[in-house]
């Protein structure tokens, strides 16, 4: 009997200087096989993901029960960091096992422990500990962080949810890495770029659209913004475009990359012209619209603006405004807007799945919609590593 698919999705640990220093991995094995040793699902995954494009080579965090695992598999990259919940007692009772796991070439990280009885004796194993703002708050978190017994680990924080709370653990702390929805959650910013931005994005597109399509008219709006002309001069460097011929100018540019792909590339370009943002943030949209189009090809087909759907998903994060503000008077097809907007349609249907995934809330995703698709979880999953990889070869 074929074993079920471990569906994974990844999500960023950032540093002081908001860039990717490693991924957490999400897994469905609890959900997926309850009854099944953590190490079998572990050496499938490990056999199945192109790892070494998944991580980047940066480090892996993997979330798991102690209890669940009762050996490792063999370490395919560097890097991999097996991160639990343990009380005082377990990891004692565990300590023979936690050092065969690092002589294997694992990392161990620590989550959210109970930091006034651990011992320096109990955190030698690890590497890293895991503190959630949520579960301690942001006071708790800067006391433990500041705790002398931890100087030599590196602590991430989890959890945060606005700017603020890493803003003060920043300042009182020496602590470097992070994680949470922060990331995903716009913020209400006075003088922002939102005006700029959506007259230029309207005009372009209204250009795009027009039946006397002009590449010099739309070089010429582009070329408004000299960083957006750069990143859109940069696109032709990608591998998909690439013809070792150079580039002067936008409108060259623009004919190498086409009329069709035009208003994806145009997308890409705009949010990644966006100063003050995190680099994984771009990433993460580029990522999103692969993501997007790839099961819109399975579901539906003939539905075009499925890239952009995917894409502009990110428009509030970017721009700290609601997505039917910034969709007001864009002039967008009326699919794409209710799929932003309120997640209906055929587009619509498709960013939610997109959404699930990323979140890991796979139990969510109606897959027994899909059969007569033949969109399963394996081709789910091969879909979302696809995007990853095509994300990291554009090189923005």
């Amino acid at each position: 009997m074929k074993p079920e698919t471990a569906l994974f999705a990844r999500q960023a640990i950032l540093d002081s200087q908001y860039k990717i220093y490693a991924y957490q991995l999400l897994l469905a094995h609890k959900s997926l096989q309850p009854k099944n040793d953590i190490s079998d699902i572990l050496s499938s995954l490990f056999l199945d993901l192109p790892l070494n494009k998944v991580n980047e080579n940066k480090p892996l965090l993997i979330d798991i029960d102690l209890s669940d695992i009762q050996s490792v598999p063999l370490l395919p990259v560097k890097n991999i960091v097996i991160c639990f919940t343990a009380s005082n007692r377990e990891l004692e009772e565990s300590a023979p096992f936690l050092q065969s796991i690092i002589e294997n070439g694992y990392q161990l990280a620590l989550i959210n422990p109970d930091f006034d009885d651990l011992t320096e004796k109990e955190l030698a194993f690890f590497s890293y500990v895991k503190i959630s703002v949520e579960r301690y708050g942001v006071s708790n978190v800067i006391s433990y962080a500041n705790a002398q017994k931890f100087v030599k680990l590196h602590i991430i924080i989890t959890d945060l949810s606005i700017k603020q709370q890493l803003d003060k653990i920043s300042d009182l702390t020496s602590i470097k890495l992070f994680s949470g929805d922060l990331l995903n959650i716009r913020e209400d910013v006075k003088g922002n770029k939102v005006p700029i931005y959506k007259s230029l994005i309207s005009k372009v597109i209204i250009l795009i659209n027009s039946p006397l399509v002009n590449l010099k008219d739309i070089a010429a709006a582009i070329e408004i913004d000299s960083t957006l002309s750069y990143k859109i001069i940069k696109l032709t460097k990608s591998a998909m475009y690439y013809r070792n011929f150079r580039i002067t100018n936008v409108q060259r540019a623009l004919e190498v990359i086409g009329l069709r792909d035009l208003i994806k590339w145009f997308g890409m370009a705009l949010l990644t012209s966006i100063d003050g943002k995190p680099d994984c943030l771009y990433r993460m949209a580029i990522s999103r619209a692969y993501f997007t189009q790839a099961i819109a090809e399975t579901l539906c087909p003939k539905q075009e603006g499925a890239f952009i759907t995917g894409l502009f998903s990110y428009l509030p994060v970017f721009f700290n405004e609601n997505i039917e503000v910034l969709l007001n008077d864009l002039p967008l097809d009326d699919e794409i807007n209710n799929a932003l907007i309120h997640h209906q349609g055929e587009l619509g249907e498709v960013l939610r799945i997109v959404c699930l995934y990323e979140l890991g809330r796979w139990d969510e995703i109606p897959f027994a919609n899909f059969e007569r698709f033949n969109l399963d979880k394996e081709a789910l999953k091969k879909m979302y590593i696809t995007s990853l990889i095509k994300t990291r070869e554009l090189d923005f």
